[in-house]
């Protein structure tokens, strides 16, 4: 299901974010993909210890 279709679906629905939504709250940003729990920075971190090093 495509994204819009989602949102719009719940905004059909009596949900928290369609209260938000008619309230006019800007909506949430998104979680981090690697968790909230990670300081910016630990992915690269991961990243770049999960790569086997380039020669020279």
């Amino acid at each position: 299901m495509s994204r819009s279709a989602s949102a719009a679906r719940e905004l059909a629905e009596d949900t928290p974010r369609r209260r938000e939504h008619e309230a006019g709250v800007e909506p949430r940003a998104m979680a981090h993909p690697s968790g909230p729990h990670d300081a910016p920075g630990k992915v690269e971190e991961r990243y770049r210890a999960a790569r086997p090093p380039t020669p020279p």
